[in-house]
């Protein structure tokens, strides 16, 4: 069997290059001023946000894309597969959900989550800012969860991440806690209280099952 290489690198880079740009062109217009504070006031934090976010889009992510690339996507087919893509997003927010709250709850694994928290005023960029263990676990193994289960094409397994990396970066975006959300979807102002609080609110980034299974201790946008 052939490795394949250059495909899988062209396409990771695409993803992470478009998830990099437009984390940082919400930074720079809609939330400019909270950009400047960490600029200007928390400037090592900044720099090693930005070095945890381009190794695990650019460098993490590629290892990872090589071996899905070979061993689970269909790459014979490239049209978008509605009902896979829908399977990989809710298997991507049901696992994120059970890891994100264990992270907060287990104190003996808390450590894996732990940077991400020191970015208590969200921007858009920090949506990829976590350790190496939290972006492999967390971030990364649901999807290739989803790839075994669905077996995706290319089209749709590239879709699939841009949607949860959209959704990241809008849901880190303080400027838009202003807006009001669906109640059954994880909101900019509902994760934003996550990130000031430090508990509550582990959906991320779509559908908020924080709400769905436990109302009465669900943070709400009113």
């Amino acid at each position: 069997m052939d490795l394949y290489l250059l495909e899988p690198l062209i396409n990771v880079y695409l993803l992470g290059s478009f998830t990099i740009l437009f984390g940082h062109i919400l930074d720079f217009t809609i939330d400019k001023e909270n950009l400047i504070i960490y600029m200007q006031k928390k400037t090592d934090l900044y720099i090693q946000g930005l070095r945890s976010l381009y190794m695990n889009l650019l460098f993490i992510s590629g290892f990872n894309y090589i071996i899905a690339y070979n061993y689970l996507l269909d790459i014979q087919s490239n049209n978008l597969q509605i009902l896979k893509y829908s399977g990989i997003l809710l298997t991507h927010n049901i696992m994120y959900f059970g890891m994100h709250s264990m992270v907060h709850k287990i104190n003996a694994i808390r450590f894996i989550h732990n940077f991400h928290h020191l970015f208590i005023q969200n921007i858009p960029s920090i949506g990829n800012a976590v350790s190496f263990l939290e972006f492999q676990i967390m971030y990364v193994l649901p999807f290739l969860y989803g790839m075994y289960l669905f077996q995706p094409n290319v089209t749709t397994i590239n879709c699939s991440i841009l949607t949860i990396s959209i959704l990241n970066s809008i849901i880190h975006s303080s400027a838009l806690e202003k807006i009001n959300w669906l109640p059954f979807l994880v909101s900019p102002k509902k994760h934003g209280n996550h990130h000031k609080n430090y508990t509550g609110n582990y959906a991320a980034p779509l559908i908020d099952i924080d709400a769905l299974a436990f109302p009465s201790r669900t943070t709400r946008n009113t």
